[in-house]
């Protein structure tokens, strides 16, 4: 969690990714494509609650899920990072619930670990994996046919960046910084829109 007495010291702001929003834009989507599941929705789920930003992605995500009307019961969790983990992590949840139709990853490692292991189940496309984060890996998946993940929400380097020289610009010109926190823009990618998906991979991930 940000530590807010960080203002009262040698820290004039803060520049970090919309988290809330990942969990927002990932959840809008699965959203449209849960409307007509069969409900409950019973999700499986590998968060990273151990950190505050993780915590806020899931609250938003399931929130977003709430408002949409989706009706769903979280029959399975895990807490895992790192997709070596992740993946007999999220094979021993999808084995132990075979009646899980649909998982929701907190991270890069999260989500990549989901996809593996609904592959090595025998169900790829079968059980839907909404994701957080954007890597070339995670891209990858996206553009495959059939998909399972079928939607990731990331974090925007490049505007972070920006706005982090923004921000310094201001500062060594005299100015002040507020708010304290600056939030970036995320950016949200799906099986819906495969020409994003593929200027991302162009820009990060080039043959």
């Amino acid at each position: 969690m940000l530590d807010e007495s960080a203002r009262e010291g040698t820290v004039s702001a803060f520049v970090l990714s919309d988290q809330a929003g990942m969990g927002e834009q990932t959840g809008q989507f699965a959203v449209e494509r849960l409307r007509n599941a069969p409900a409950p929705v019973r999700f499986g789920v590998l968060h990273c609650d151990s950190f505050d930003i993780c915590a806020q992605r899931r609250e938003a995500f399931f929130r977003t899920l709430d408002d949409g009307g989706i009706t769903y019961e979280i029959v399975a969790q895990n807490e895992e990072l790192v997709v070596d983990k992740a993946v007999p992590a999220a094979e021993d949840m999808l084995t132990a619930h075979p009646d899980i139709t649909a998982l929701w990853g907190a991270n890069d490692g999260a989500t990549a670990g989901l996809v593996r292991a609904v592959e090595s189940s025998g169900r790829t496309g079968q059980v839907p994996v909404f994701g957080s984060d954007i890597t070339p890996v995670l891209a990858g998946y996206l553009q495959a046919d059939p998909a399972t993940l079928l939607t990731t929400t990331g974090q925007d380097g490049l505007a972070t960046g920006t706005k982090a020289v923004e921000v310094v610009r201001t500062l060594l010109g005299g100015g002040p910084v507020e708010p304290f926190v600056q939030e970036v823009p995320v950016v949200n990618y799906s099986v819906d829109g495969l020409p994003a998906v593929q200027e991302y991979l162009q820009a990060n991930a080039p043959s």
